[in-house]
């Protein structure tokens, strides 16, 4: 049964990559919510990257002053597709 439901996931993701390179980055990012520090991540790294594919939230952390949360920051990891013949 667990073959069977990961069985769709991984070969769209097996298809997804089964021609192209991917790599990934990693970026801090902070904003109001978890949401807005994790789309800052990637809205500051589509400034200069094309074909963004997925973003993974590996860490995170609110900043606290006088007992109330004041923002949260994000340890996101990018993955992008590297386009064949670029040099990156």
């Amino acid at each position: 049964m667990f073959c069977r439901v990961l069985g769709p996931v991984l070969f769209s993701f097996l298809q997804l990559f089964s021609t192209a390179f991917a790599k990934s980055i990693e970026l801090l990012a902070e904003g109001d919510s978890l949401e807005a520090a994790t789309e800052a991540a990637v809205t500051e790294a589509s400034k200069t990257i094309d074909d963004i594919r997925s973003v993974y939230v590996d860490n995170y952390r609110a900043v606290v002053d006088d007992g109330r949360i004041q923002s949260y920051r994000v340890h996101a990891k990018i993955t992008f597709v590297i386009q064949e013949g670029a040099v990156t």
